[in-house]
């Protein structure tokens, strides 16, 4: 059994804790997986399993105050979930007892064929034996009474019933991950095999035509665009950065695989993701394109950091879909406070910025919840200076929209407002033969279509032009001198207390509120 590991041997007990994990109840099995046995009386009665398994988060984690995220599903459990480090600490010692309901085990048989009590659950029973628990640690600050106080790393508690854990539109089913998923290589292996295309000495075997040749690796980083763009690993070959699928979703993953598979077909592939959640899925949609040579990182960037730190081959910040934000290589937070939004990298340069401005390219990797994509609302990085002189933000992937394409129209003319018009009708109808562009065009006809209300509302005099109208966020509408960038995701305040349960029922589209790690 795996036990939790700190990342911190100077935590105290006035620490917040934070704990991430996942499990796959595949009935299939490898030698790097739990055995199928385990879950067996899981898919006895599936749903009768996940509404038990979800009633008992409720009450353990009311229990014990946590707050965080928890999506359960058929396939599988996956969640972050912080408070003190003794209860993290005691919520990980119940999960590892955790078995199912004594009425799912069946009834035995004595020697004289009559029937006997009900099977006991034994440890082999319990669903959470084999998980890898990683733990960090936030340090407690002095409160104005000389009191240790730590603010939670999420505004509230939200447990979701999921249709998957990692969403993939049904593509990849969880029995399969056992027997198809990509070698598994430990944080050592990993960073062993990127030393040895690092070296001089093997750095020319790349090249050669003997039977000593290493295949080029390809680094695929699987995670979003915004998680991808503060912190990734580096290619030793090339110096180059991971290749960035540029998702905001995890689905329009099998997208990249498609574009992508012939180019990576005679290479060594090597993917990672924050805790290795997405990789499971990941490595068996590119495989199935016929890219064979796959591993991934066991226990992701997490267990990576802990062992190599600024050490080794991944750059910048992993973002940690909490109130830190983002952590540096040596596992702090990137913050100086859970309050006050303000970042240490400006002042005190502890690790190697690898985020860049989208608008001027200046070295920066400060997100937040105010800087979204006004297009999509993905996180933007945008720099101080670019910050004053932009109207709105827009990502790399609607850059070509930054001149047309406007949440808040209530400052610009009938004049300007046709210009607009006539570049989101261009842009539209060079899609229209390009496949997988409906939903682009469909966005953009919204947006005519609401560029044309605007035209008819200034041109009959029932609307005019704001001049002066404040910039708004583009998250929670408010002016930007009353947003305080705590409007996105997990930044948001809780609009009730932090130990109040969310039973949310997700059919389809799954909120950001529980990401995949």
């Amino acid at each position: 059994m795996e036990e939790a590991s700190s990342t911190s041997s100077t935590s105290s007990e006035s620490d917040q804790a934070v704990v991430l994990f996942y499990q796959y109840f595949a009935l299939s099995s490898s030698s790097s997986s739990p055995p199928k046995q385990t879950f067996e009386t899981w898919w006895k009665d599936v749903k009768r399993s996940v509404e038990t398994l979800h009633d008992h988060q409720q009450r353990l984690c009311n229990d014990l105050n946590l707050t965080g995220r928890i999506l359960i599903a058929e396939e599988g459990i996956n969640g972050t979930v912080a408070g003190s480090r003794g209860n993290v600490e005691a919520y990980i010692h119940e999960m590892k007892k955790y078995h199912h309901p004594q009425e799912l085990f069946p009834n035995r048989l004595d020697d004289n064929n009559k029937q006997a009590k009900r099977q006991r659950p034994s440890d082999g029973d319990c669903l959470f034996r084999n998980v890898d628990w990683k733990t960090s640690f936030v340090k407690g600050n002095k409160n104005v009474s000389g009191n240790d106080s730590v603010k939670p790393l999420f505004p509230d508690l939200k447990i979701c019933i999921v249709k998957e854990i990692v969403s993939t539109g049904g593509l990849v089913d969880v029995h399969d991950i056992p027997v198809e998923t990509g070698r598994h290589l430990s944080p050592e292996e990993f960073h062993e095999m990127l030393t040895a295309y690092a070296s001089e000495e093997n750095h020319g075997k790349v090249n050669d035509n003997t039977e000593n040749k290493l295949p080029p690796i390809a680094l695929i980083d699987v995670r979003n665009t915004f998680e991808h763009n503060i912190g990734h690993f580096v290619n030793p070959q090339t110096g180059e950065k991971a290749l960035n699928p540029e998702m905001t979703t995890f689905s329009s993953f099998d997208k990249f695989c498609q574009q992508h598979a012939d180019d990576l077909k005679d290479k060594q592939v090597l993917m990672y993701c924050t805790g290795g959640i997405r990789c499971e899925k990941a490595s068996i949609m590119l495989k199935r394109k016929g890219v064979n040579n796959v591993a991934q990182l066991s226990g992701g960037i997490h267990r990576y950091l802990e062992r190599y730190g600024k050490d080794g081959f991944f750059k910048g910040l992993n973002f940690t879909f909490d109130k830190r934000v983002a952590i540096k290589p040596d596992m702090s937070s990137q913050r100086t406070s859970l309050d006050d939004g303000k970042s240490e990298s400006s002042t005190k340069a502890e690790y190697e910025v690898v985020g860049t401005c989208v608008e001027c390219t200046a070295p920066f990797d400060e997100l937040d919840g105010s800087r979204v994509c006004t297009v999509c609302r993905d996180l933007v990085l945008v720099c101080r200076n670019c910050q004053s002189s932009l109207l709105e933000y827009h990502c790399s992937r609607h850059a070509a929209w930054k001149d047309c394409y406007f949440s808040f129209l209530e400052m610009f003319d009938s004049e300007q407002l046709c210009d607009q018009k006539l570049k989101l009708q261009k842009i539209r109808e060079s899609l229209e033969l390009l496949p997988n562009t409906k939903n682009t065009r469909r966005a953009l006809a919204r947006q005519i279509d609401k560029v044309e209300h605007r035209i008819s509302e200034l041109d009959t005099g029932k609307g005019t032009v704001q001049n002066n109208a404040p910039r708004r966020c583009r998250s929670c509408l408010e002016p930007n001198g009353v947003c305080d960038g705590r409007c996105w995701g997990f930044w948001k305040a809780s609009s009730s207390s932090s130990s109040t349960l969310d039973k949310g029922i997700q059919k389809g589209r799954r909120s950001n509120q529980c990401p995949s790690l």
